[in-house]
């Protein structure tokens, strides 16, 4: 069950690090705050090595979505 949560981990680390990527393609501050949220997560669960702030993390990043902080549909 380790073993999910590292795969877990490493795929919310890539997301940080896409997310990054877009907002310095883009500069929306939206995306800033979903990278920061998919990357701290990823680093506190590796650091507490537990799977709940990866929960947190994810949960984080739903509400600043709810929030119209992502940045939509491209045209």
């Amino acid at each position: 069950m380790i073993y999910v949560m590292y795969v877990v981990q490493g795929l919310f680390c890539l997301m940080a690090f896409g997310l990054f990527s877009g907002f310095f393609a883009s500069k929306n501050v939206g995306l800033l705050f979903a990278a920061l949220a998919f990357g701290g997560s990823a680093v506190a669960s590796m650091w507490l090595v537990a799977w709940w702030p990866l929960g947190a993390g994810l949960i984080l990043a739903w509400i600043l979505r709810l929030l119209g902080m992502d940045p939509g549909h491209r045209a």
